[in-house]
């Protein structure tokens, strides 16, 4: 473990600026999509307030001109809170209860759509930049230019690889957890995504450096993994837990640094996505040597 851990540091190192320039690259893309969506949730909340008689940013003004001494702007708030509480005066807590429902339910209609197009996003981003540091990892040194074109001619490969292998492993079980009794699909594609899951996790590395199909890759991928389920579970764990030390770690370094704050963090998460995919380019390599 050791062993791979260095060589996949030593990697890293060689063809440190490609590197460096897709987590800056990624990083902002990843911001830029969490901005989008902080933005458009907090002016969804801010039109069903004012839906209700209450302004969030007159609110928010007086409430900080309230915290720095001004009793007036104290008093002022509590006069037009008040007054927006005046529309529901004669209602009935049964009422009320069903105004509240229904401009709950507005808006969580509301903001489905931005939720899931942050989420389709994010993804999108994660399995972009993925492609990109396992071309740097197989393809070693490179004109960006040719980098840039061999990740984006497999990123769609990639995502179909993603849907197959989830179908294979039976993980897909997972999307049937919203029907009724669902924690126990929820159950059964855990348990099916821990079992199988391991087997296919070489399968990007293997479509990349290899140039086979789909379904090549994945069942390459599991001849190689076969037999070594314990060790590849076992690295992957510690390949998490490192991760998540050095995210934590990160965390706390960029605590004071204000706006900038999202763009390090990010930063960083993008450095531990390239060393996490440098580890499984080289994991590769270790169950080919198996393997053969």
């Amino acid at each position: 473990m050791n062993s791979l851990l260095l060589q996949t540091w030593n990697a890293i190192k060689a063809v440190q600026k490609p590197v460096l320039a897709g987590a800056i690259v990624f990083g902002l893309l990843y911001t830029g999509v969490v901005s989008y969506a902080l933005y458009a949730v907090e002016q969804e909340q801010s039109d069903a307030a004012k839906t209700l008689g209450v302004s969030p940013e007159r609110i928010e003004a007086l409430l900080e001109l309230s915290e720095s001494g001004d009793t007036d702007a104290a008093e002022q708030m509590m006069v037009e809170l008040q007054a927006a509480s005046q529309s529901f005066t004669g209602m009935t807590e049964e009422e009320r209860a069903v105004v509240f429902q229904e401009h709950s339910y507005r808006l969580l209609l509301e903001l489905v759509p931005i939720f899931i197009t942050a989420i389709l996003l994010l993804a999108f981003v994660l399995v972009l930049s993925y492609v990109y540091y396992i071309t740097i990892a197989v393809g070693g040194s490179m004109d960006m230019a040719s980098l840039v074109r061999a990740t984006v001619s497999k990123v769609l490969p990639c995502i179909g690889l993603i849907f197959w292998v989830l179908i294979r492993s039976h993980t897909w079980i997972l999307l049937l957890s919203f029907l009724p009794y669902g924690y126990v699909f929820t159950a059964i594609g855990s348990l099916c995504a821990l079992l199988f899951l391991p087997f296919y996790i070489v399968a990007p590395v293997i479509l990349i450096k290899e140039g086979c199909t789909i379904r090549e890759a994945a069942q390459r991928s599991y001849n190689r993994s076969k037999g070594h389920w314990g060790k590849i579970v076992g690295a992957y764990v510690f390949l998490c837990v490192v991760a998540y030390l050095l995210q934590t770690l990160g965390l706390i370094l960029v605590q004071s640094t204000g706006a900038f704050k999202i763009p390090i963090v990010t930063f960083v998460r993008q450095l531990i996505v390239a060393y996490a995919t440098f580890f499984i380019v080289g994991l590769n390599g270790v169950l080919i040597k198996k393997w053969n």
